[in-house]
């Protein structure tokens, strides 16, 4: 790449600038692009339309199109091909080419027609695939280096160029419909509607037409940003500016003595000449006099332009220009979907949107009762132990027990526990193998078993132990109260806190059960 051949003003520019700069770009080698992307996509593109209508026995315009636009890749090559030529002074013909496209075909087309395909950066990353041709890592590397700069222009091009190709495809085969005469009986939205021949043969043409219209512009804008950015990261300007001066340097130093000796004797005579003018006597008063009256009579000039001027300023208003009326006409369309010109288009016309309407609404009307009953299935699927026990039991025992239920962080009583005249015994034993926290909370879990099966005690499950002490201490006499409020203290220090109580007040502790859960209480 040699940047002294470059046929660009290279310099930093915004985005649009540069894209700006790719439309340039296109409109002085507009004819070498565009042929030469008729001559390859042309025959491609009439080949895909014979072939999907022979495959599927009638045409498809919308799968000609998908196809031609899904290889779109492939075919910017050709013109990035042109434009980096050119660029640097070498324009290629056509037929050149022709003949390199084969190798552009290649290289590459797997993942140009895949991961790449839909990325809004395509026409930016094209020159680095094709001109740079560096490996997998280097490329990517590359890649992360020019993007680097959010180029947000690229994305917005391609987004104009994706809504002006639309506008295109659409406003043509519009303008064909305006030249049918009105003795025809002819609707345009039944035409649009309806799959026939003709409507697939504008869509043909006019997508094609659409397509070659545009490629070049995009492929150029993407290409003129590649080029902005590098000159912004390399500093190409820069670099040919000093090559410039060097070149310059090199080629005026033979020259640079005797051109020395020259200025020197010029100067020297120029002296010696001017010598008697320049100490010439002079009168301070009389250059200031002179000096003054220069000023007065250049503010009166500028009074007499400045008058003159707002003459001529309004002799300009009061004539004929700023006081021309002209009258313009205008193509307007036959058919006006929007007013009542005729009453069965109209009909056909809000008969189409109540179908719509009625198929929308029959759709969300499906979507929000097969919701719900979803939401049923998984309620009864989740639910159903509990839906069986109510089926058995009945809501108010079940609601009974449901209440009734507390747990700890393991059963209230296991089997063998079963007989609560041991429960101190148990205890006492398990103190005196050093399992003080077993201990106390074999206690505290009879307390609980005791109080909700013998006292009714209503606790939930979602209660904390000073929660159940509240409960205990409004519903339950002052004795089983204290008591309960100590030993849930007692086992808090222990299981919690990790402290060791003395004997005695275990011993105590268990005494005190033993006399407010009796036997004969306990049942």
């Amino acid at each position: 790449m040699d940047l002294n051949q470059i046929r660009l003003q290279l310099r930093p520019r915004n985005h649009w600038a540069a894209v700006d700069l790719g439309i340039i770009m296109v409109r002085k080698w507009w004819a070498t692009l565009y042929l030469t992307w008729i001559a390859i996509t042309l025959p491609v593109y009439l080949t895909i339309v014979l072939f999907t209508a022979w495959i599927s026995s009638v045409s498809n315009a919308q799968l000609m199109l998908l196809v031609f636009w899904w290889l779109k890749p492939l075919w910017e090559r050709s013109l990035l091909h042109i434009l980096s030529r050119a660029v640097f002074g070498e324009l290629p013909t056509i037929r050149q080419t022709i003949r390199a496209f084969p190798k552009l075909f290649i290289r590459q087309i797997i993942m140009s027609l895949t991961i790449r395909r839909l990325s809004p950066y395509r026409s930016f990353d094209l020159p680095v695939i094709q001109l740079e041709g560096l490996k997998s890592k280097e490329r990517r590397r590359r890649l992360r280096t020019l993007h680097s700069d959010n180029n947000s222009g690229v994305i917005w091009t391609m987004f104009t160029c994706i809504h002006i190709e639309s506008l295109l495809l659409f406003s043509g085969m519009a303008f064909t419909l305006v030249f049918i005469p009105e003795e025809v009986d002819f609707n345009p939205w039944v035409f649009l509607t309806t799959h026939n021949t003709a409507f697939e043969i504008l869509l043909i043409a006019f997508g094609y037409f659409a397509t070659t219209l545009i490629a070049p512009i995009y492929v150029a804008c993407g290409f003129s940003s590649y080029l902005n950015r590098r000159t912004i990261l390399e500093g190409w300007d820069l670099e040919l500016v000093f090559r410039n001066l060097r070149q310059a340097h090199q080629e005026n130093q033979p020259a640079s003595g005797a051109l020395a000796k020259a200025a020197a004797i010029t100067s020297l005579i120029l002296f010696l000449f001017l010598q008697p003018a320049v100490f010439q006597p002079f009168s301070i008063s009389t250059v200031y006099a002179q000096e003054k009256s220069r000023s007065v009579s250049t503010e009166v000039t500028q009074i007499d332009k400045r008058d003159q001027a707002k003459k001529r300023i309004e002799a300009v208003k009061a004539g004929p220009d700023f006081h021309t009326y002209e009258t313009r006409r205008t193509l307007k369309f036959r058919y006006d979907w929007f007013e009542d010109q005729e009453e069965n288009d109209v009909s056909e016309w809000l008969n189409w949107l109540k179908l719509i309407g009625a198929f929308l609404a029959g759709s969300i009307e499906f979507i929000l009762w097969g919701g719900l009953i979803a939401i049923i299935i998984i309620l009864v699927l989740a639910y159903r132990h509990e839906i069986m026990k109510i089926k058995q039991l009945g809501f108010g025992d079940f609601l009974k027990q449901r209440q009734g239920r507390v747990k700890t962080e393991i059963e209230l009583l296991s089997p063998g526990e079963s007989d609560l005249s041991t429960i101190p015994h148990r205890a006492l034993a398990l103190w005196q193998d050093g399992e003080h926290r077993r201990a106390l909370g074999l206690l505290y879990r009879s307390s609980l078993h005791v109080l909700i099966n013998q006292h009714a005690l209503i606790l939930p499950d979602s209660l904390t132990e000073e929660e159940c002490v509240r409960a205990v201490n409004i519903s339950q006499p002052d004795a089983i109260a204290q008591f309960f409020t100590s030993l849930t203290r007692n086992w808090q220090k222990v299981a919690y806190g990790h402290r060791i109580l003395d004997n005695s007040i275990f011993e105590s502790i268990n005494l005190q059960w033993s006399q407010i859960f009796t036997p004969d209480e306990i049942g």
